[in-house]
């Protein structure tokens, strides 16, 4: 499970490095996916939550390009955001 900083921001402190994943807010998640794509095995089960802000359509085709699929998503609304939790499995 991960929850990784996922709104579009230039951190500027430690605080923001909390929060904003960088200028197009999918930057530490795409890094985040590169890391655990290594470490998890095929048939492997992966939880990632991030918001409708950070571009979701460019984060599930990364998913796809570094061997995952999402087998489970739903989303709940908040404020101005959309948070989203997928459920995804290593091919």
């Amino acid at each position: 499970m991960s929850n990784p900083p996922y709104l579009p921001g230039v951190p500027k402190d430690l605080y923001d490095k909390a929060l904003l994943s960088g200028p197009k807010g999918f930057e530490t998640i795409t890094n985040f996916i590169d890391s655990v794509s290594k470490i998890i095995k095929r048939g492997g089960l992966f939880f990632l939550v991030y918001s409708s802000l950070s571009n979701p359509s460019v984060i599930e085709e990364y998913l796809s390009m570094k061997g995952f699929s999402i087998i489970n998503k739903s989303s709940k609304h908040f404020f101005f955001e959309d948070i989203i939790v997928a459920e995804a499995v290593k091919k």
